[in-house]
């Protein structure tokens, strides 16, 4: 159901419980005029930056990035040695990069500097 993809959206985004966010979703629907009974879901995909013709590029930044899940490389210019000032400053922060860099293979459970656990998106689907 679109409006429990919309929940969890929200949810990740904000501290509302998950009836807090249905209950204020159905208020704001009722003043809409939009026909939500399709079943095309295309508002709900995911911005991604397409990484399928992925080439390393030795004069941006070394840090891989996570891209909603799909990976790649940074497009920021080198500043800090083979950083970025974000990703070299997050370095610096952490003494690490939780992504690795882009010439290291892809770490397979990515845990970010919050403790929190990532999947990587199967570019196969």
């Amino acid at each position: 159901m679109k409006e429990d993809v919309l929940c969890t959206i929200l949810q990740k985004k904000n501290t509302w419980d998950k009836d807090r966010i249905k209950t204020f979703v159905n208020e704001e629907l009722k003043y809409l005029n939009a026909d939500f009974s399709d079943n095309d879901s295309k508002c709900f995909h995911k911005k991604v930056i397409t990484r399928k013709k992925f080439t390393f590029t030795k004069d941006t930044c070394q840090a891989r990035i996570w891209n909603e899940g799909f990976g790649g490389q940074c497009s920021f210019q080198k500043n800090e040695g083979n950083l970025c000032k974000r990703h070299h400053n997050m370095f610096v922060k952490h003494g690490y990069l939780w992504l690795g860099y882009i010439h290291e293979d892809k770490p397979n459970e990515p845990i970010h500097y919050d403790g929190r656990k990532h999947v990587w998106e199967n570019l196969d689907k």
